[in-house]
């Protein structure tokens, strides 16, 4: 399944990566893609879509968060919402 999947993929994908990685002395994705490519705007481009992914789904674990604490507390979606953030500001401060 998944598992499988991720360790025939990262055993494959993330030799070349870091070979390419090591010779080209990119320390991100962004710029290994960005030195492969020879153009800033693949950078730009890439790192965007990290942007947009990663907004995707952090909203998704703050609405998941919120509901959980919502029917778990027997409050408002907003109080839930608000005690999730706090806790997660809380956590990775």
């Amino acid at each position: 399944g998944s598992i499988g999947t991720a360790v025939v993929g990262l055993g494959i994908v993330g030799k070349r990566i870091n070979r390419l990685a090591r010779r080209t002395g990119a320390l991100t994705l962004v710029d290994l893609l960005r030195d492969r490519f020879g153009s800033h705007a693949v950078g730009i481009t890439y790192s965007a879509v990290i942007l947009v992914t990663t907004s995707v789904y952090l909203i998704a674990q703050f609405v998941a968060g919120a509901r959980i604490l919502e029917n778990l507390l027997e409050t408002s979606y907003a109080m839930g919402l608000l005690l999730f953030a706090v806790s997660v500001v809380a956590y990775t401060t």
